[in-house]
């Protein structure tokens, strides 16, 4: 089935359920292990879309490569949540043996990351804020916009958390 009107809305909750599921579909036995193969086409369908956004390394302005973008705007904190939905998506490729997509999503995924990195406010630049202290390590709009939101930082936070509890990912 393709995906007629693909939104980002929803990616990362479907890839993270569907990954749930072919987690417990290991378990579950054969029946469950032949049908994975055709709910994880959902996932990586939408995934694939997703990385027509990716804003890869050949761009002029280097600081958005890895991040994701939509029409004209910059790349941003919405980056964080389309890296766990990459994360997702390596593991139930990891899980299906598609070693084809896992080493592309992990491509991707990590440059995605070393995008919201970018974003995160560090020692040299927290002078920029009203309370510079409190500011390091917080997550901002994106690379012109410094607003911080607590729902930026915890976007990136989980998104690391899910990189780091992904086998074969960082390795």
């Amino acid at each position: 089935t393709l995906i007629r009107s693909p939104s980002t809305a929803f990616i990362l909750w479907q890839a993270n359920t569907w990954r749930l599921a072919f987690e417990s579909a290991e378990q579950l036995g054969r029946y469950a292990r032949a049908e994975a193969p055709r709910y994880a086409d959902f996932v990586f369908q939408m995934i694939e879309w997703l990385l027509k956004l990716q804003v890869g390394l050949n761009t002029k302005q280097k600081d958005f490569s890895g991040g994701f973008s939509q029409g004209h705007l910059s790349p941003g904190s919405s980056t964080a949540v389309y890296s766990e939905a990459l994360v997702q998506a390596f593991q139930i490729s990891r899980i299906l043996g598609d070693r084809e997509r896992m080493l592309r999503y992990k491509d991707a995924t990590l440059l995605a990351l070393s995008f919201v990195f970018r974003l995160q406010v560090d020692p040299e630049t927290s002078f920029l804020f009203p309370d510079p202290v409190r500011t390091i390590g917080g997550t901002t709009r994106n690379l012109k916009d410094f607003t911080i939101r607590c729902d930026f930082d915890q976007h990136s936070i989980t998104a690391f958390i899910a990189a780091l509890d992904s086998p074969g990912l960082l390795s």
